[in-house]
């Protein structure tokens, strides 16, 4: 079977399968979603099967596979086929959840893909389009799965250029295809999000929003706005609720129903109006006080007014986690592209959801969210390094020698996990394989890190004609830089070899163009803030360059 993510929390399976026929007939209900509809057909379509649309009581021959699609709700006669499977229907499952199940029922193949609502059937057209995915065989199986949080997703809450429109749709096709279900849209670079709140958004960057949300629905995302009024906000003003009041009703006049406002990244000892100190006075608590105080009124000016609005995140429920990963723009110069460790199962037992804060490389990031998706539907089962590497083998689009060359990138961003005190974990493994076999004149050995070190120089190439576009434009700096460090390591090995042959001129030579090397491989920059170098495999690459030096003076 394919890897399915998020892993889904039943699932059983025969040890048979069957072929995906040249024609499969598509029973829709009534009230079917339509976006589920889609990835269907585009699904059947890619496993080079013709769709129809057929009624339920139409004949159809034998050899056509038969799919019913939607739940109880959508499509009242699912539930018949399931009985007909012996599977158990959507019904008692919570909201999102659904049943897949495939098999025979009587002398046909049949599959039944049924949400417990419109969300979880379009959840299980992305579940059956994984199962096809590289295949075109159709395995005999039944799974019943579920969210174990409510909200999942991501929030753009990171400094620095902000997405573009582009990448954003992007993003929200990414999140519906892996079931993660919120957009927290809060880009700190937004003027009028955060340093201009009070003024309305003009009609154009307005009727950008309005599509955002639009296709946001179409991917079963919920967009939420996330306010950030904390740098210049007087909690005890009319004039300031009123603007605050009046942007959400403008966002609400294209569509958005959910609303944050994220007090984060501001003074909780100094007020931006004297009449706050006077109402509220100093300290920590005074800040919480006021702040619980602008909100009671949002609540109750804007919020209690509409009753298609989602309550206010963050207030007056279960916590609700602004997980910083994979943000990297409190570490310039660096990516993050490390597992998603050190979230426990447990932490779903009190937390509504996990909202992921990503990097401003939109692309980049989708390696990370992966992650976050497979562990907020089901932490009970999530293992942080089987997780990364589907991520990578998914983004590579299942090709072995991408997909390695993308591990061999990452590696060289593990920054996230610097307390273990290595920067590139892998390359560092080798590295200090390497040093024992060079004295000990162990020539299989130092072949195998002589493959590394080539390997390690042509992965940035082969990333660039194996990724999406978009992935080599975000990381261009990097992934020159690998290739520099790369052809840096392997001068090393040939410096190595020119000192113990005793190749004084080659030894000059060598060291000179090292020399080289290094000072371009430091020339790239961070292009959200050009005054930052970027760093490949800091503390790894650039030692073994300086104990090779060391060891030929």
């Amino acid at each position: 079977m394919s890897r399915i993510c998020p892993t889904p929390q039943e699932v059983v399976e025969s040890a048979t399968s069957t072929p995906i026929p040249s024609v499969v007939a598509v029973i829709n209900g009534p009230d079917t979603d339509p976006a589920a509809r889609r990835v269907l057909e585009a699904t059947l379509r890619g496993a080079g099967a013709e769709v129809r649309h057929v009624r339920a009581r139409d004949v159809v021959p034998n050899e056509h596979l038969l799919v019913y699609l939607g739940g109880p709700a959508e499509n009242p006669t699912t539930a018949r086929i399931l009985q007909r499977l012996n599977v158990k229907g959507p019904e008692d499952l919570p909201a999102e959840g659904y049943v897949l199940a495939s098999g025979r029922a009587g002398d046909r193949s049949v599959v039944t893909l049924a949400g417990a609502d419109p969300t979880g059937t379009y959840y299980a057209a992305h579940t059956f389009r994984q199962l096809l995915d590289g295949t075109d065989r159709l395995p005999s199986i039944a799974i019943r799965d579920w969210p174990r949080l409510s909200v999942r997703g991501a929030i753009e809450g990171f400094y620095g250029s902000p997405w573009s429109d582009e990448d954003r749709a992007d993003q929200l096709a990414f999140y519906g295809a892996h079931k993660l279900n919120t957009y927290q849209y809060s880009p700190k670079d937004d003027p009028y999000l955060r340093e201009r709140w009070r003024d309305p958004y003009p009609d154009t960057e307005l009727a950008q929003l309005a599509s955002l949300v639009a296709q946001a629905r179409d991917h079963h995302v919920t967009f939420t706005y996330a306010l950030s009024p904390g740098l210049s906000v007087c909690y005890s003003s009319n004039d300031d609720l009123a603007a605050l009041v009046a942007k959400f009703e403008q966002l609400y006049a294209i569509g958005v129903r959910s609303f944050n406002v994220p007090l984060d990244d501001i003074s909780y000892t100094d007020w931006n109006c004297a009449a706050d100190e006077e109402r509220f006075g100093t300290g920590g608590g005074a800040a919480g006080t006021a702040q619980a105080y602008l909100l009671n009124r949002v609540v109750e000016a804007f919020v209690a007014q509409h009753d298609d609005v989602s309550p206010l995140q963050l207030f007056g429920h279960r916590i609700m986690l602004w997980d910083n990963y994979p943000v990297n723009d409190y570490q310039r110069g660096r990516l993050a592209l490390a597992p998603y460790t050190g979230r426990q199962p447990r932490l779903a037992d009190q937390l509504v959801g996990v909202v992921a804060n990503p990097m401003n490389q939109a692309a980049a990031s989708k390696l990370g969210l992966y992650s976050v998706a497979d562990y907020a539907w089901n932490p009970e089962r999530f293992d942080p390094q089987q997780s990364w590497q589907d991520s990578l083998d998914e983004y590579a689009k299942g090709d072995e020698n991408v997909s390695t060359a993308l591990r061999m990138f990452c590696d060289t961003q593990h920054w996230l996990e610097t307390i273990t005190g290595v920067d590139a974990p892998e390359l560092a493994a080798a590295i200090e394989a390497f040093w024992p076999a060079w004295l000990a004149k162990d020539d299989a050995a130092i072949t195998t890190f002589e493959r590394h070190v080539v390997a390690f120089a042509a992965a940035p190439d082969v990333l660039k004609g194996g990724l999406e576009p978009a992935f080599a434009t975000e990381t261009r700096p990097w992934l020159t830089t690998m290739t520099v460090w790369g052809e840096a390591m392997a001068t090393c090995l040939d410096l190595l070899r020119a000192h113990r042959e005793s190749d004084a001129q080659a030894v000059r030579t060598l060291t000179t163009r090292l020399d080289t090397l290094v000072s371009r491989a430091r020339s790239e920059v961070d292009p959200n803030d050009p005054s930052v170098p970027v760093k490949v495999a800091d503390g790894v690459a650039d030692r073994f360059v300086r104990d090779v030096l060391t060891a030929v003076r």
